[in-house]
């Protein structure tokens, strides 16, 4: 039997294969590459450059003004800058930038590096290559870093702010060390269970059941209402049916929103005040719920403590958290400071049994 033969594959050059692994690895990361001739003011690029910067059914080479008209406005100074430094100076081009895109579509932010690799023997620079890679996740990610970083601030603040508002009532109300401590520590956990009820919710993805409004209501005011009965103590009512249930999507902004009032009325309003008063009802009726927070200082004068009328409207981070947990809601508010007191009414619509339970 005549031995099997095979034919010998052809040898790749070595180049051929450094080049396939760049172009996979590019493609890997998402990355697109390109060349720039500095001199003749073109740029050349491959399908992914094309696209990032829109340019997919324009003919190459590419004006490098194209390139550089594609970046939003309020960039395009910065990235000149940085490719001003890299020819004069012979250091690499790393920055990174958005691209100019209508007001419906998602922002795309762009990472992008660079080296001149041709210069003329006076040293001006002839040519660039370099890579652009979507970014936009990671500019995601930086964001909502940020927002939690002043959320938590926000909420470490306004923790320590209703920490000293119950000191100052119970310091008043307390008969003995004893009476105050237990005071103190009763408070301190109720309010705990009060934030963790609110930060749970405030980054959870959503219940997979639904909660009662009055529970929430319950957990957030718990501080105050349990409270001694005695002449120094806060009052606070709550009216709200029970058959108020709320789907999941609703849990964490009105959590969220309730907290916030509570933490409000403890540093500016009647719960730091002795003889301050709360009144909350809920009603339902006709697919929407309306909830309504009246604030009573009693003998305190509300300018004694409240913030100014102008400033309940301010751009704080907790104002602009009651708004958008109201605009999640899809609400209406009403927000007025009375001469004694501040009245809050919001207006949210209800689904249908059938709706929260779909």
């Amino acid at each position: 039997m005549a031995a099997s033969r095979r034919t010998p594959s052809k040898a790749v050059p070595a180049q051929n294969d450094a080049a396939s692994r760049a172009t996979l690895a590019l493609a890997a990361g998402k990355m697109g590459s390109w060349e720039w001739d500095i001199e003749g003011g073109t740029v050349t690029g491959d399908p992914i450059v094309g696209t990032y910067f829109e340019l997919d059914d324009v003919p190459q080479p590419w004006p490098v003004e194209r390139i550089f008209k594609a970046m939003h406005p309020d960039d395009e100074a910065a990235v000149r800058k940085a490719v001003e430094a890299a020819l004069d100076d012979d250091v690499e081009y790393h920055t990174e930038f958005r691209i100019a895109r209508g007001a419906n579509q998602p922002e795309l932010w762009l990472g992008a590096r660079g080296r001149v690799v041709a210069r003329a023997e006076d040293g001006r620079a002839l040519r660039m290559l370099g890579v652009n890679w979507d970014m936009s996740e990671e500019k995601e990610h930086e964001r909502k870093l940020g927002m939690l970083a002043s959320e938590m601030d926000h909420r470490v603040k306004n923790a320590f702010a209703v920490m000293r508002a119950l000191i100052r009532l119970a310091s008043k109300s307390a008969v003995d060390v004893q009476s105050l401590a237990s005071t103190l520590e009763a408070q301190a956990i109720a309010m705990a269970e009060a934030h963790a009820l609110s930060a749970k919710l405030s980054h959870s993805e959503g219940s997979s059941g639904n909660v009662p409004l009055q529970d929430i209501l319950n957990t957030a005011l718990k501080p105050w209402m349990e409270r001694p009965a005695d002449n120094g103590s806060v009052t606070v009512s709550i009216d709200s049916p029970e058959n108020i249930v709320l789907p999941s999507a609703m849990i964490s902004p009105v959590a969220m929103l309730v907290y916030e009032l509570a933490t409000n009325a403890a540093k500016h309003g009647p719960l730091g005040e002795r003889g301050g008063k709360l009144e909350v009802a809920i009603t339902q009726k006709d697919g929407k719920i309306t909830f309504i927070w009246n604030e009573y200082t009693g003998d305190a004068p509300v300018g004694g403590r409240a913030i100014p009328a102008d400033a309940l409207e301010s751009r704080r981070f907790g104002s602009v958290l009651v708004q958008q947990c109201a605009s999640t809601l899809g609400a209406e508010t009403e927000r007025a400071l009375t001469p004694d007191g501040l009245r809050f009414r919001m207006v949210i619509p209800y689904p249908s049994d059938e709706q929260r339970t779909a």
